[in-house]
């Protein structure tokens, strides 16, 4: 994407935060593959567990989605920034993301609802995916896209890092 077709401002539905302590994840195929790949990656590395550690983490397994993919830190109970951000996310707002929240993607309408999902991720620890809408505009088409949020832990097994996924199509 270019920066004349930003995806802002996002609308979203927060019906899918899944907590992780009593929930297999299903994996049903859809139309956003690099979400699918990374969750399929993040699930074998946690097996039996709730989460995967930072530490075990390698791009190399999700070479196909590093364009979709970004890891955010945890820096309050509901806000992550982001660290490392793909190419699809750069250019979605049409500059280099590192250091702002996961919420600058979103409408300021979305942002409160977000906040929680990510706190929800942070302290419970759970999945969140979210089906997200860019309205239609003169010569814009619509887009829809999905991101997908997935906690990791540190050395001391808290959860201080994201890993997550923006597929955008359209």
């Amino acid at each position: 994407m270019t920066k004349d077709s930003s995806i802002l401002p996002l609308h979203s539905d927060f019906g899918n935060v899944v907590s992780l302590a009593h929930e297999t994840l299903s994996q049903a195929p859809d139309s956003f593959p690099a979400c699918r790949d990374l969750r399929a990656y993040w699930e074998a590395l946690r097996g039996v567990r709730q989460m995967p550690a930072r530490s075990e983490f390698d791009p190399r397994g999700i070479e196909q989605t590093l364009a979709c993919t970004f890891v955010a830190e945890k820096v309050a109970p509901s806000v992550a920034r982001i660290r490392v951000a793909g190419s699809v996310m750069n250019d979605a707002l049409g500059m280099d993301v590192r250091g702002m929240p996961i919420t600058a993607f979103f409408d300021p309408a979305s942002r409160d609802s977000l906040s929680e999902a990510v706190r929800d991720l942070l302290t419970s620890p759970a999945l969140v995916e979210i089906d997200l809408t860019a309205r239609r505009s003169f010569g814009r088409k619509p887009i829809r896209a999905r991101m997908l949020l997935l906690p990791m832990s540190d050395a001391q097994g808290q959860i201080s890092r994201i890993v997550g996924c923006l597929d955008i199509q359209g």
